[in-house]
């Protein structure tokens, strides 16, 4: 007869760990993926551009100027719904529109009052390295609905 395999619970926090780690750093990524035509913002060759980028309930509007590698990029976020949290990552993509790097630019914290009229709690300057195969830059904006009592 077989003995059962006998993991204490070290042993199991290790294999958890081993399993969990790679969806954690991996899993959300979008590196790799493509960008859609519509949604890809080229630089241009004034090195610098601005404009609005959303989905259906969130709004960007950015600035974004390019000093060779370098690129500083201003933000403000706007909803038209109360979020528990918000998210923007910056996506740098290549001539295929594949993304190379992405980057979070801008994350609200938990319960911070993001709202339609809270704008000016919603705004971000970030300064980054651009990759030497990067044509352009994307976005991706993920929020959390605000759920429970209103605060």
């Amino acid at each position: 007869m077989k003995k059962p395999l006998d993991l204490s619970t070290g042993k199991m926090a290790v294999l958890f760990l081993i399993v969990f780690i790679p969806f954690v750093l991996f899993g959300c990524t979008m590196v790799g993926d493509e960008i859609p035509a519509q949604n890809r913002i080229l630089f241009t060759e004034k090195g610098g551009g601005q404009g609005t980028y959303s989905d259906d309930q969130l709004t960007l509007d950015y600035n974004y100027n390019l000093d060779g590698r370098k690129m500083t990029l201003d933000g403000q976020v706007t909803s038209v719904w109360q979020f528990d949290s918000v998210d923007v990552s910056l996506l740098f993509f290549d001539a295929g529109g594949t993304v190379l790097q992405e980057t979070v630019v801008y994350y609200s914290g938990y319960r911070e009052s993001l709202t339609p009229s809270s704008a000016t709690d919603s705004t971000f300057r970030t300064m980054l390295v651009v990759p030497r195969e990067a044509v352009g830059i994307s976005f991706s904006m993920t929020d959390m609905a605000r759920e429970g009592k209103q605060i």
